[in-house]
């Protein structure tokens, strides 16, 4: 049941980025590079930090992640989160004028890690992805 519910947090995660790459992003300029905005949008899943996710995002991604689907999320994941984790960043792609960070989420205590995708576009946060 645990598993099912991390992939379904998974699948609205997924499903929310797709909506916002279709929309395209707005210009904002982050003052971070990509591995501390995805540490950050982790700490916020763990935190339960609608805001804070946010922050940096396209208008098209605030719009598509409402407080409620952000709430089921953190529901899903946020335990996992909060077990501890390690981050490594496994690469960076360009894909249809968006840059695509890739990196290996690894989940203390467990023996699974996941995959988290972060799309950058005109300075703005435009997907994030955990899998």
């Amino acid at each position: 049941m645990k598993d099912r519910n991390i992939y379904l947090g998974t699948f609205l995660l997924l499903a929310l980025s797709q909506l916002s790459l279709l929309a395209g992003a707005e210009s904002k300029t982050l003052p971070n590079g990509p591995d501390s905005i995805v540490e950050s949008k982790l700490v916020a899943l763990e935190n339960g930090a609608y805001g804070a996710f946010l922050e940096g995002s396209s208008s098209e991604f605030k719009a598509a992640m409402t407080e409620k689907r952000f709430q089921s999320v953190v529901a899903q994941l946020g335990e996992a989160l909060n077990n501890g984790y390690s981050l490594d960043r496994l690469g960076r792609m360009e894909k249809d004028g968006y840059e695509v960070f890739i990196y290996r989420l690894d989940y203390s205590g467990s023996d699974n890690d996941a995959l988290v995708r972060l799309v950058m576009g005109e300075g703005a946060v435009a997907g994030f992805w955990i899998q």
